[in-house]
């Protein structure tokens, strides 16, 4: 679970999204954008297009924030993040949406 000044607040969540720049690969969207604080935050989005079934949808999102909270120090400090999960990350294992979001968080530096 991330820690409580990582997070996004819901006026700072939808100004990345609507205002953001992009990176993505086969199981995520990171959607970004600058702050002015020098702290970066996460949010994460797991659709109901994925699955209809809840509990795997919060497995994933547990699982996203795990990693985000295991690579903060690969996030340079001055991003607001938002972290969309694509179908094809629901059946993969820890350890390659690990490696997954790792690359794309490092291609942010």
């Amino acid at each position: 679970m991330l820690k409580r000044n990582y997070k996004l607040n819901a006026e700072d969540f939808l100004q990345v999204i609507n205002n953001h720049e992009l990176k993505e690969n086969k199981y995520f969207l990171l959607m970004y954008q600058k702050n002015n604080i020098n702290q970066c935050r996460a949010g994460v989005i797991v659709s109901s297009k994925i699955s209809n079934l809840a509990t795997e949808r919060n497995l994933l999102k547990r699982q996203i924030k795990a990693i985000l909270n295991q690579k903060l120090c690969l996030i340079p400090q001055k991003y607001n993040l938002v972290v969309i999960a694509k179908k094809f990350a629901l059946d993969k294992d820890f350890k390659e949406l690990e490696e997954s979001l790792t690359e794309l968080l490092v291609s942010l530096s």
